[in-house]
C-alpha cells in the first residue's frame, strides 16, 4: 500500500476538484459524498476478502474514480470515468496491467455488468452498501431528487416506494462479507417500504 500512497493521496484530491469545480450541485446521490463512503466500503470489503495490498490500493483508485464521469454526462458515465482515469494516471508509471485492471473495475459498478473477478465483486457491492445501511432513506431521497433533474424522471410516492422494493428485493450482493454486513438490513428496508406501501 505504501508504493501507492502518493499517487491515492493525488487522485484524492483531483477527484475531489474535479467534483467540487465541475459536477453540477444538483447531483445528489452521484456526489463527493458518494464516492467516499464507495472508498471506505471497499477497503472494507477488501479487507474481509484478504485481498493484498496492491489489489487494495487498485480497488481504491477505481473507488475514487468510478462516478467521476458524472461531470460530463449520466447515461454512460461510466465509460466517461474510464476515460478520466486512463488520462489522469497516463502521468504516473502505471503498467497497461493495473491500468485496464481499474478501467475493468470502474466498469464492474454498471449494475448490468456480471462482475468476473473478487475485486469487481468487492466494487460492485461496496457501490450498492447503502441499502445495507440504516439511513438507506436519505440516500433514496437524494436519488429520488437527483433523477427528478437529470432524467426528467418525476415519481408519487407510491411509484417511488414500489421503484425502491423492487430494486431491493432482486439486489444481490456478491460477496460473503457483503452479504453477511448488509443484507439483514436491505430486507429490513424491504418490509419497512412495503408497509409504508399498504399505508398509502
Amino acid at each position: 500500500m505504501n508504493d501507492f500512497r502518493f499517487v491515492i493521496e493525488k487522485i484524492h484530491d483531483y477527484v475531489f476538484d474535479l467534483m467540487n469545480q465541475k459536477l453540477d450541485s444538483r447531483h445528489k446521490f452521484h456526489n463527493w459524498e458518494h464516492t467516499q463512503a464507495v472508498v471506505k466500503e471497499s477497503d472494507r470489503l477488501a479487507k474481509f476478502c484478504k485481498l493484498d495490498d496492491e489489489e487494495r490500493s487498485l480497488l481504491k483508485i477505481a473507488a475514487y474514480f468510478h462516478d467521476a464521469g458524472h461531470v460530463s454526462c449520466y447515461t454512460g458515465h461510466e465509460e466517461a470515468s474510464v476515460d478520466i482515469a486512463n488520462k489522469y494516471l497516463s502521468q504516473f508509471d502505471f503498467s497497461k496491467r493495473k491500468t485496464d485492471m481499474i478501467s475493468s473495475l470502474i466498469l464492474s459498478t454498471k449494475l448490468s455488468k456480471n462482475c468476473s473477478t473478487l475485486m469487481e465483486r468487492v466494487l460492485h457491492d461496496a457501490d450498492l452498501s447503502h441499502v445495507g445501511k440504516l439511513d438507506m432513506a436519505k440516500w433514496s431521497n437524494k436519488l429520488r431528487e437527483e433523477w427528478e433533474y437529470c432524467l426528467k424522471k418525476k415519481y408519487t410516492n407510491k411509484e417511488w416506494l414500489l421503484v425502491q422494493i423492487d430494486f431491493l428485493s432482486n439486489l444481490r450482493f456478491c460477496t460473503k462479507p457483503a452479504k453477511k454486513l448488509y443484507d439483514e438490513t436491505r430486507k429490513y428496508h424491504v418490509e419497512k417500504l412495503s408497509k409504508q406501501l399498504t399505508l398509502l
